[in-house]
Order: C-alpha cells, then sequence, then structure tokens
C-alpha cells in the first residue's frame, strides 16, 4: 500500500515537474480533459496578453494539428469552480515563441474562467501556456478539441438588442471606475452552427450605417457578447459583426439597428461662477509639462460651481471651440467640478460651455463663456520634432509622416482623457473617423522620445 501511494505521488510530481517550461510541455487530448496540475518557474515570452502585471510561471502543453483549422480550448468547466485562468498559444520553437494568440476571462467579472479558439495550420507544433498572472489556484482541468476549417465562417445571427428594437436601456453604472457613467449598451450575437467556425470577431458600430467604425481593428476579440460604452440618450445605432477565421471572413453581414431610451431625468439647474471668469483676457497658460511627454502642456485650468437649488446633476457634457455655435463635445459623462483644457494655443479666444445633465436631460438655457489667452508658444512651436501629420483639419484619416521609427501612438481629447490607445498605422495612415468633431491632440513616441500636435477633427 505505502509503495503505491508512493508511486501515485512520484508520477503526479512527474507530472507537475513536466509541466514547468516548454522543452517539456504534455501533448494535449482531445478525447479527455486535460489537467493543469502545477504552475513552473518559466515565464510564457513574448508576452502575448498586453497587461502589466506579469506572470511567474506557466504549465506548458504542445499540440500539432493534423490539418488546417481551429483548435478550442475552454476552462469553463462546472468542477473548476470559476478559477480564474488565462491562457497564451504560440507557434515556432521553445527557443523563439511566436505569439499566436491569448484569451482570459470568459466574461470579467461574472466568469473568470477561459474560452478561445486559434487558427492552426496543418503540421504546425503550437505551444499553449496556461499562466499564473491572476491566480496560483491548481490542480484545474481544461478541455480542448480541433475542428477543422474548409473556409470562412458564415454570418452570425440572433441579435440581441434585436434589430430594430426602441427604448433600449442604458446602463449608466461607472464598471470601470472612472468616475463617470459608463452609458453603455450589451451587444451580444449568435455564431452560426453551420460551415467553418469563426476564432474572432470584427465589431462594426456606429451611428451611421454607411460608416461604420471597426472598433476591434487593433485588437483581437473572441467573444460572443461585448458591452459598449459612452452612447447616448435616445439616438439610433447601427452594427454589424463579421466572423473570421484563418479561411477568411464571413461575407453579407446584416447591418442591425436600435434606439436608444429617450432621457427620463428632470432638468437640472445650471452651472454657475466660471473659472476663468467669462470674457477673461490674457489668461495665462501653463507650459509645464505635467505628463512627462517632453512637451508644454500649454493647459488652462477650469472650474465652476454648481447652483444648489433644485434638481442636482449627475453628470457633466464639457464643450470647447472656437466660436460659440461650434462647440465639440469633449465629455458628456464628467461627474466632478474642475478639469484642465490642454494644448491650447496663445492669445486665441476660447468658447467653453458646461452643460448639468441628469440621466441625459440636460440644464435648461446654460451660457457660454470665453476667455482668451495669453501670448505663448504652442505645442507645434517645438523646435524637436520628429513627425508631421496632414491635413489639418482633417476628416476621417491622417498622413503620418516621420524618418524615426515609431513606437507607439495615443490620442487625447482637450481634457487630457485617452481616446485611443496602442493605435495601429495602416502604413502612414491613421483613421480616425470614430472620433467626434472636435480639438485632439496625438502623441507619439519614438527611441528618441515623444511628441503631441494638435488637430482638429471636422
Amino acid at each position: 500500500m505505502k509503495k503505491i501511494t508512493l508511486l501515485t505521488l512520484l508520477l503526479l510530481s512527474a507530472i507537475g515537474f513536466s509541466q514547468s517550461d516548454c522543452s517539456n510541455a504534455l501533448p494535449i487530448s482531445l478525447t479527455s480533459n486535460n489537467t493543469v496540475t502545477a504552475y513552473g518557474t518559466t515565464v510564457a515570452t513574448p508576452d502575448c496578453t498586453g497587461y502589466t502585471a506579469q506572470s511567474t510561471g506557466s504549465a506548458w502543453f504542445s499540440y500539432t494539428a493534423t490539418a488546417n483549422g481551429v483548435l478550442n480550448l475552454s476552462s469553463d468547466l462546472a468542477a473548476n469552480n470559476n478559477v480564474d485562468t488565462q491562457v497564451s498559444v504560440y507557434s515556432g520553437s521553445c527557443s523563439s515563441l511566436v505569439c499566436e494568440g491569448f484569451t482570459d476571462d470568459v466574461s470579467y467579472p461574472s466568469n473568470l474562467t477561459s474560452t478561445g479558439s486559434f487558427n492552426v495550420t496543418s503540421g504546425t507544433t503550437y505551444y499553449i501556456a496556461w499562466e499564473d498572472r491572476w491566480s496560483s489556484t491548481v490542480p484545474f482541468d481544461f478541455t480542448a478539441s480541433f475542428v477543422p476549417v474548409t473556409g470562412p465562417p458564415n454570418s452570425v445571427t440572433t441579435p440581441t438588442p434585436a434589430d430594430m428594437a426602441t427604448n433600449v436601456t442604458i446602463d449608466t453604472a461607472d464598471n470601470n471606475n472612472d468616475g463617470a457613467a459608463d452609458n453603455a449598451v450589451q451587444l451580444s450575437w449568435v455564431p452560426s452552427t453551420t460551415g467553418s467556425p469563426a476564432t474572432e470577431y470584427d465589431i462594426l458600430y456606429g451611428t451611421d450605417p454607411a460608416a461604420l467604425n471597426n472598433l476591434t481593428q487593433a485588437t483581437t476579440f473572441t467573444g460572443t457578447s461585448v458591452r459598449i460604452t459612452g452612447n447616448n440618450f435616445n439616438t439610433t445605432y447601427y452594427w454589424s459583426i463579421v466572423a473570421i477565421n484563418g479561411s477568411g471572413s464571413s461575407t453579407n453581414n446584416p447591418v442591425w439597428s436600435f434606439t436608444t431610451e429617450t432621457p427620463s431625468g428632470t432638468p437640472p439647474t445650471n452651472a454657475i461662477g466660471p473659472t476663468p471668469a467669462d470674457g477673461a483676457v490674457n489668461v495665462t497658460v501653463d507650459t509645464t509639462d505635467g505628463d512627462n511627454d517632453g512637451n508644454p502642456d500649454n493647459a488652462v485650468d477650469i472650474s465652476w460651481m454648481q447652483d444648489p437649488s433644485g434638481q442636482q446633476p449627475t453628470a457633466y457634457t464639457i464643450r470647447l471651440g472656437d466660436s460659440p455655435t461650434t462647440l465639440n463635445d469633449l465629455t458628456t459623462t464628467f461627474t466632478n467640478t474642475a478639469a484642465r483644457f490642454l494644448s491650447l494655443t496663445g492669445n486665441t479666444t476660447y468658447y467653453w460651455q458646461v452643460v448639468p445633465t441628469n440621466n441625459g436631460v440636460e440644464a435648461l438655457n446654460q451660457p457660454v463663456w470665453s476667455f482668451t489667452t495669453e501670448n505663448v508658444a504652442s505645442v507645434e512651436d517645438k523646435d524637436a520634432n520628429f513627425f508631421t501629420i496632414s491635413p489639418n483639419p482633417a476628416q476621417n484619416f491622417l498622413e503620418i509622416e516621420s524618418e524615426l521609427v515609431i513606437n507607439n501612438i495615443e490620442i487625447f481629447n482637450a481634457l487630457g482623457q485617452n481616446l485611443m490607445k496602442d493605435v495601429t498605422l495602416n502604413d502612414s495612415t491613421l483613421d480616425i473617423s470614430k472620433l467626434n468633431s472636435g480639438f485632439y491632440i496625438i502623441k507619439a513616441s519614438s527611441d528618441n522620445g515623444s511628441q503631441s500636435i494638435k488637430f482638429i477633427k471636422k
């Protein structure tokens, strides 16, 4: 009996050790559950996740594809008791791995297990790394299955909200904890049960059915539901889902629509007491580099008070423009009473408005204020420029020209809120079609530093 027990312990120890690094990866089973018994100390590199937090080790498996197709991995099993998992899939060799895909939570925060589908090529060996980034809980099981691909997937069906639905609820909860209402709508769809399976989806979304924005252009989306934030009340939105696998994309994808609910709040009282005072001149522009990007912020601090009588607001809409009739929304979900305009030009008159809102209903007759800045250098006057943009103002695209390699591009509004990060260039072209009209700041980084340029989206 003791010998049997000892043998069992040794066997489990050997299994755990064999998962500890890529060179000892265990072949996965397509017919029964696979078990992660222990995490090794080898960290999966390169990091496919994009997270700043790092794992300390991985449990390794391997799979050699017998045909072109889709490898499905899932830890979404009742026996796992919602263990927090994530998994990366690599090709290449253990000494030179290449990221092929990554999946994390099925639905954060309700389901922390992982389910993902990955394109695989016949004859290629893939390495599968389950990581302990968020949890070191073991053992847990996962399933693996393979479906051959014979062509692109068919279109998805069964949209939620239903096509042409009206009075669709906007969720104002602050689930991303940024201090502002999310104004979110949950979308979902059902993959086709015929034809080849999809491994990812492009989500097209907007208020113009002829010019939908690709929300997933710079990322890989593998789920079948998504929470879209920043929606407006009493507005019709159009959306479409493109199913994708290693053989191509679905065609004849329907465009669906829905209309959000009408605001139901009581108009709040007005914002009062602006700083700078209405009509102020020679307003100081702060040229310090508060965001440490190597450029002067050229900022003006603004603030206001709220009329304490009557209905109080749940959020503020902040607008800015170069005339009182051409104001552009910077944000509709601001909850504080002080902010900072960035990248302003010297000796220029700006018009601004802070409109209190209550569940989407705006305050009545909110005035437009103005101020004129002192004469200072603008962001574009900086000597050490390494990239330029054109045209400016721009409609849908910016052309980026630089003799240096640009490592990262981000876009901010005039309040310094990051609206687009880790932006992907198509050659030297940047798609800004999903931005609303207004003032923006594009920040690019290279090995020599970073630079910011102000532009206007028409």
